[in-house]
C-alpha cells in the first residue's frame, strides 16, 4: 500500500512584477499630484501679480485725479505726464506712496495724458495678465499685436464741480463758474473780495450804495460801458429821515417838500430838495442795459 503525501496549502504573496507595477502607479500618481500643485501655485502667483498690477494702476490714477483737483492740471502735464509717478511720489502732500515706476512684471509703468485723459500703460504677458487686465480693469484696452502683451488704462478728466471742491469750500476754484442762467439759492452769507462787484437784477446791474446826509450831496455816476455795450446810469433815492424848513416832521400835514437827484454834469448826480432843512438816506446806483444783461 502506497502512502500518498498530504497536499499542503501554499501562501502566495506579491510577485516582483506586481510590486514593480504598484510602485510605478504610485510614482505616476505622485507626479500628477506634484504637477497639479505646481500648476495651482503658478496660477495663484499669476493671479496675485495681475491683481497687484491692477491695484497699482488704480492707485496711480486716483493720485493723478487728486493732483488734478488740487493743482488744476494733470501731474507733469507740460511733458504729457511722462514723469507723473515721480511727481506724485515727491509732491509735498505725497499723493502716491509705496508704488514705484516698476510693475510686478519687472516692466515700467508708462504714464501719458492730454487735456481730457490720463493713461497708465504696462507690459505684462499676452497669455493671461494683459487680456485679464483689459477685461477686468475699467477703462483698459489691449494693444494690438505685436504689443498684445501691453494694456493701456485711461481715466477721463472729471466734469463735475464736486470733483474740484470740498464740501467745506477748502479747495479754491481755478476758473469761472457759469450757471447758464440758473439760480443760486439758500445762501446764508456772501463774502466778496473783487475790485468790481456787479449783481444783475433783471436788466439792471447794481453798482453800489452810498450814504448821504447833505441837502446838496453829490454822487458819482457809475461807468456803464461793457465793451461795445453801453448802459444808462440810474440812481434810486431811499430817504431814512428829514426835517422841514418849518421845523415840522413828516407827520405834519400840509407841508410841501421834495427831494431828487439831478445830473448837473455827465459824470455826477447832485441832490436837489425843496422845503427841507435836513435829510439823510442812501443812494443806490445802477446800470440799465435794457434787454442785455451781463
Amino acid at each position: 500500500m502506497k502512502n500518498k503525501g498530504n497536499n499542503t496549502n501554499k501562501q502566495s504573496g506579491f510577485s516582483l512584477i506586481e510590486l514593480v507595477i504598484v510602485l510605478a502607479v504610485i510614482a505616476m500618481l505622485t507626479q500628477i499630484k506634484i504637477m497639479a500643485d505646481t500648476k495651482a501655485e503658478i496660477a495663484q502667483q499669476s493671479m496675485a501679480e495681475v491683481t497687484r498690477t491692477m491695484q497699482e494702476i488704480e492707485h496711480i490714477q486716483a493720485a493723478a485725479s487728486g493732483y488734478l483737483a488740487d493743482q488744476g492740471a494733470w501731474p507733469d502735464f507740460a511733458n504729457s505726464c511722462n514723469n507723473a509717478i515721480n511727481i506724485l511720489r515727491n509732491a509735498p502732500t505725497a499723493y502716491l506712496n509705496y508704488i514705484t515706476t516698476t510693475s510686478p512684471y519687472n516692466t515700467q509703468y508708462i504714464t501719458k495724458c492730454n487735456i481730457t485723459n490720463f493713461t497708465v500703460t504696462v507690459r505684462s504677458d499676452k497669455d493671461f495678465a494683459a487680456p485679464y487686465i483689459a477685461a477686468q480693469h475699467p477703462g483698459s484696452t489691449l494693444l494690438p499685436a505685436p504689443n498684445n502683451d501691453t494694456t493701456a488704462s485711461s481715466i477721463p478728466r472729471p466734469l463735475s464741480l464736486s470733483q474740484f471742491l470740498h464740501l467745506d469750500g477748502s479747495r479754491s476754484m481755478r476758473g469761472d463758474l457759469d450757471l447758464d442762467g440758473n439760480n443760486i439759492k439758500r445762501v446764508k452769507d456772501l463774502e466778496l473780495n473783487g475790485q468790481s462787484v456787479k449783481l444783475g437784477i433783471g436788466k439792471l446791474v447794481s453798482m453800489g450804495s452810498f450814504d448821504f446826509d447833505s441837502l446838496t450831496s453829490v454822487i458819482n455816476q457809475p461807468n456803464c460801458s461793457q465793451g461795445s455795450v453801453i448802459g444808462t446810469p440810474k440812481i434810486i433815492l431811499r430817504i431814512h429821515g428829514f426835517t422841514t424848513i418849518e421845523g415840522g416832521t413828516s407827520g405834519i400835514r400840509d407841508i410841501s417838500w421834495g427831494a431828487k437827484f439831478r445830473a448837473p454834469t455827465a459824470t455826477q448826480w447832485q441832490l436837489k430838495t425843496t422845503g427841507l432843512e435836513s435829510i439823510i438816506g442812501i443812494a443806490e446806483t445802477f446800470c440799465d442795459y435794457g434787454s442785455w444783461n451781463r
